[in-house]
């Protein structure tokens, strides 16, 4: 029996997405596949098809960081949300002891098969993963009714309860093959939203910033300007304060693994001392069957919610930064991914201000 909690999954979301548990099913007719390549959407989607092709969806299964974690840790339940159309969910479940014998922990005589093409996954969250349902076309406004696709107008799917499905759920369990959901967030953006709206009395959704004029671009954590513009660091003396702007989740947000770090240096020359670290931390309870995560800290940063980092002395002089990490402390160590797009510095500037200020 098992020594934990097993959540029920959640009801079925109004737009066929699964949380991970399943594969989502573009067509649900019998005899009927529903899968479409971007490529056939571009003649007359060319401008939505061009932000697309720079978002992070477009690369969703195939960005280096999600693949050294699949290589780790090949579970069906990353592909059924980065890749997760069913004919694509085919594609990769081919592929898996291929992959397993790729990961760190295959046995040592194992010698990695040659993965077979996996065309379809590698558009990862494509147009038809989002909007083609039974042969319908999901779409949010009216459309053209002369268009060639028949419609399922849903005025629900332009605002966030599109997102939350894919954005906000529990850390999973895997038992005999089975997915189940435990008590524990794995990621809580959409619940992080409803709590900035409850705080703040606005009503932003998802779309307001990361879908402005209908962008299919859905800027976020990977474009920098946009997370530079959303932490935001005062100096004063002996001190750094840290705090978000126009932000209606915690920053980082997502991956369990993101985290910023607050930095410094006395000269240029000097390594760089980590000050600070703003992120979630986790033990693994071994108590339970499997042995869970289980989150026991939570120090990024919230909106309406400061942080003071306090500057030691010797620092005075030298210089400070800001760094996003995209993984974890493993991720940078394995170095299966380039640092450069692991780390990103946020923000950075210079240490200047009165000695008899600065922290001890």
């Amino acid at each position: 029996m098992l020594a934990y909690i097993l959540i029920a999954t959640a009801a079925a979301d109004p737009f066929g997405f699964t949380k991970g548990t399943s594969p989502v099913v573009l067509d649900s007719r019998v005899g009927q596949s529903g899968w479409t390549s971007a490529d056939e959407c571009v003649d007359c989607h060319a401008d939505i098809a061009a932000q697309w092709q720079q978002s992070r969806h477009r690369v969703a299964w195939t960005n280096d960081l999600m693949q050294a974690g699949f290589v780790a840790e090949p579970q069906l339940f990353c592909v059924n949300c980065h890749a997760p159309a069913r004919e694509q969910v085919a594609e990769v479940q081919s592929n898996l002891s291929a992959y397993a014998a790729l990961g760190p922990h295959a046995p040592p005589h194992v010698t990695a098969a040659p993965l077979k093409p996996e065309p379809k996954a590698e558009e990862g969250i494509t147009c038809v993963v989002c909007h083609l349902r039974d042969g319908q076309m999901l779409t949010a406004g009216p459309g053209d009714p002369d268009g060639p696709h028949e419609l399922r107008v849903d005025p629900e799917f332009g605002t966030s309860a599109a997102c939350t499905t894919c954005h906000d759920f529990p850390t999973p369990a895997f038992v005999d093959g089975v997915t189940h959901f435990t008590e524990e967030p794995m990621q809580a953006t959409a619940s992080e939203w409803e709590d900035w709206k409850a705080l703040t009395g606005r009503d932003e959704g998802c779309q307001t910033c990361h879908m402005p004029e209908g962008s299919h671009a859905m800027r976020g954590a990977h474009d920098l300007e946009r997370v530079s513009g959303a932490v935001v660091v005062e100096q004063r003396a002996g001190q750094l304060v840290l705090s978000t702007k126009d932000v209606g989740h915690a920053v980082p947000t997502g991956d369990l693994f993101r985290h910023l770090t607050v930095e410094a240096r006395p000269a240029e020359d000097q390594p760089w001392t980590v000050l600070a670290t703003l992120g979630r931390s986790f033990e693994v309870d071994t108590t339970t069957v499997p042995p869970l995560k289980r989150q026991i800290a939570d120090t990024r940063l919230h909106p309406n919610a400061p942080q003071i980092v306090t500057i030691p002395k010797h620092f005075q002089g030298g210089s400070w930064r800001v760094q996003y990490h995209y993984g974890g402390p493993h991720d940078e160590v394995r170095a299966l991914v380039s640092m450069d797009q692991l780390v990103r510095v946020v923000d950075h500037g210079a240490l200047s201000f009165p000695p008899s200020s600065v922290g001890h």
